[in-house]
C-alpha cells in the first residue's frame, strides 16, 4: 500500500461512504480536515528545513 500524506489520508477515511453528488454536514467537515491537514503539512516541512539550518 502506498504512502499517503496527512491531508490524502483524511479524504480516504472521512468521504468513504459519503454521497458525493450532496453537499452535507459531514462532508463539509471533512472539507474542512482536509484542508487543515494541508496546512499542516506545509508548517511542518517548513519547521524541518528550519531546523536543518
Amino acid at each position: 500500500m502506498r504512502d499517503y500524506t496527512l491531508a490524502q489520508q483524511y479524504a480516504l477515511v472521512g468521504l468513504n461512504g459519503l454521497e458525493s453528488i450532496h453537499m452535507d454536514m459531514a462532508k463539509s467537515a471533512v472539507i474542512r480536515a482536509i484542508a487543515m491537514a494541508q496546512s499542516l503539512e506545509r508548517f511542518l516541512s517548513e519547521d524541518e528545513t528550519a531546523e536543518q539550518l
